[in-house]
């Protein structure tokens, strides 16, 4: 079954998508401009918009819930937040534990 909205994905740090290449420009998404959020991309999670990054992202796990700090490098729609918001709900289901996401300024 195809999307029929935004895509949004939390992925891991050093993810192939956009790791694996010397020239990155393709990866990032045509919103994204200035320094990664948070400094050095190689070092975050990242978070994907349509399969381009648009921005970073890191997770605290507590013994009852865990908190997904993000920071995007660009303003998103509403139906972008909702597509975020999903992303977070399949990674709560994946760690077994309500995930509290918290946006982060861009920088």
């Amino acid at each position: 079954m195809r999307p029929t909205g935004p895509l949004v994905r939390l992925t891991p740090n050093y993810d192939e998508l956009f790791i694996a290449y010397e020239h990155r420009d393709a990866a990032l998404h045509p919103r994204f401009t200035g320094p990664a959020p948070g400094g050095n991309i190689l070092f975050a999670h990242l978070v994907t918009l349509d399969g381009q990054f648009i921005g970073g992202w890191k997770r605290t796990i507590g013994a009852k819930k865990a908190t997904v700090a993000v920071q995007l490098a660009a303003p998103v729609s509403a139906s972008e937040r909702r597509a975020l918001a999903q992303a977070a709900r399949s990674y709560a289901a994946f760690l077994g534990l309500p995930v509290l996401v918290q946006r982060l300024p861009s920088e």
